[in-house]
């Protein structure tokens, strides 16, 4: 249980993020992976958000997934952002976000 409230709770001073890959999406967009380190006791996890530029980032509200594990790859085609990750499981997946289509691939 305690892994699940990692992979969700807002970022917070007690957990370390690092910022793992950005990808453009359109002129305003990107999308971000974050690796968010919240002590020894809790797995690492992964997020990824949408960040409009010129914004400030809410990560609860700009999260589009989160979920276990160290593996992710961002890919952009036009209209649609690829989230491939090795997780068993995604917390909170969108499907879309701000007029971008988001698909999830398990990476083999």
């Amino acid at each position: 249980m305690q892994a699940i409230s990692a992979c969700t709770a807002p970022l917070t001073g007690a957990c370390e993020y690092e910022i793992v890959d950005r990808v453009t999406l359109t002129d305003e967009l990107t999308a971000t992976s974050l690796s968010i380190g919240c002590g020894a006791t809790v797995a690492d996890t992964r997020w990824v958000v949408i960040e409009a530029d010129g914004t400030q980032t809410d990560y609860a509200r700009d999260r589009i997934v989160a979920f276990e594990g160290d593996q992710i790859e961002l890919a952009w085609d036009g209209t649609e952002l690829t989230v491939r990750h090795h997780a068993d499981q995604l917390f909170s997946p969108r499907t879309s976000y701000r007029g971008i289509h988001i698909r999830y691939e398990i990476i083999d």
